[in-house]
C-alpha cells in the first residue's frame, strides 16, 4: 500500500511542478483583454466626453461657434437649449418615436429570429428570401430604403406623420434585431425546454420561464442596437410633412451644412414624390 501512495503522490508533485510555469505564465496574459476592451471603450467614448464637456464652455467672440479654447465654466447653453424654436417639441418627438419603434422592432425582431432557427422547409417556407431580404435591408442605404418606403406611402395613399415614421423606423430595425438574437440562439439547448415540457409546463410558460431568460442578453443588445440606429435613420425624416424639423434626428440633420444640402436634395426627392404630401 506504502509504494502506490508514493507513485500517486510523486506523480502528482510532477503535474504540480509542470502545471506551475504555465499558471505563471497565464498570469500576465488574463489581462490583456481586460485593457484591451477598456481602451476600446474608452476611444468610442473619450469623444463624447470632451463633448459634453466643452458645452460648459463661455463663448466669448458672441457667437456661438467651434471653439477648443477654455473661456470659462458656463451653464448659458443648457439655459437657453429649450428657447431655440422647435428643439422640445423635435426632443420629446423622438423619445417616443424611439420608445415605440424600439419595443415595435424587439418584438418583431426576436420572433422573426425564433422562427428562423427553429422551423426548416417546407414548415417556413421562403426561409432563403427572408433571410437574404434581412441583409439586404442591413446592407442598402437608408437614403434607398427612406425614398422606397415613401414611394410605398405615397401609392397607398398613407398621410406623411407619426404613423410613418414609426413603421420606417420598424422596418430599419427588425433586421438588426433579428441577425443578433438569432445569434444568441445558435447553439441553444432544445433539451432544457423538453424537460419543462416533460413537467408540465405548457408553451407559454416554458418560453417565458426557460427560453426568454436565456436569450434575454441577445434580446437586450438587439434593442439597444435598434435604438441607436434609430437615431441615425435621417433619411426617414422625408416621410414625415417637415423632414428637418419633426424630429431631434432632422433638427441635428439641419443644423450640419453638409447634411442641409443633402436633406434639400432629399426634400426634392420627397416632393416629386408627394407634392401634395
Amino acid at each position: 500500500m506504502t509504494a502506490p501512495a508514493s507513485a500517486v503522490s510523486t506523480a502528482t508533485t510532477v503535474e504540480t511542478r509542470a502545471a506551475g510555469p504555465a499558471r505563471r505564465r497565464r498570469r500576465w496574459t488574463r489581462f490583456i483583454l481586460p485593457v484591451y476592451s477598456w481602451l476600446v471603450i474608452a476611444y468610442l467614448v473619450l469623444p463624447i466626453g470632451v463633448m459634453v464637456l466643452y458645452s460648459f464652455n463661455k463663448v466669448t467672440t458672441g457667437l456661438p461657434q467651434v471653439s477648443f479654447a477654455w473661456n470659462g465654466f458656463t451653464l448659458q447653453w443648457y439655459r437657453e437649449w429649450s428657447n431655440v424654436p422647435g428643439l422640445t417639441s423635435s426632443f420629446w418627438l423622438s423619445v417616443r418615436l424611439a420608445i415605440a419603434s424600439t419595443i415595435l422592432s424587439t418584438v418583431i425582431g426576436t420572433l422573426l429570429a425564433l422562427a428562423l432557427v427553429r422551423y426548416r422547409p417546407p414548415r417556413l417556407r421562403g426561409r432563403t428570401l427572408v433571410e437574404q431580404t434581412m441583409f439586404l435591408n442591413i446592407a442598402a442605404p437608408e437614403i434607398v430604403l427612406g425614398a422606397s418606403l415613401l414611394g410605398l406611402f405615397v401609392t397607398v395613399s398613407l398621410a406623411r406623420g407619426f404613423v410613418t415614421l414609426l413603421l420606417a423606423h420598424v422596418a430599419f430595425s427588425i433586421a438588426y434585431v433579428a441577425v443578433t438574437v438569432r445569434a444568441r440562439l445558435t447553439g441553444f439547448d432544445r433539451s432544457l425546454e423538453e424537460a419543462a415540457a416533460d413537467l408540465g409546463a405548457n408553451p407559454w410558460v416554458t418560453f417565458r420561464k426557460i427560453t426568454l431568460p436565456i436569450i434575454m442578453p441577445g434580446v437586450l443588445a438587439g434593442a439597444l442596437m435598434a435604438f441607436a440606429r434609430r437615431r441615425d435613420a435621417i433619411p426617414g425624416m422625408g416621410l414625415r410633412r417637415d423632414p428637418d424639423r419633426d424630429s431631434a434626428a432632422g433638427f441635428r440633420f439641419r443644423d450640419c451644412d453638409l447634411h442641409s444640402r443633402y436633406s434639400v436634395r432629399y426634400r426634392q426627392c420627397c416632393d416629386r414624390l408627394a407634392p401634395a404630401g
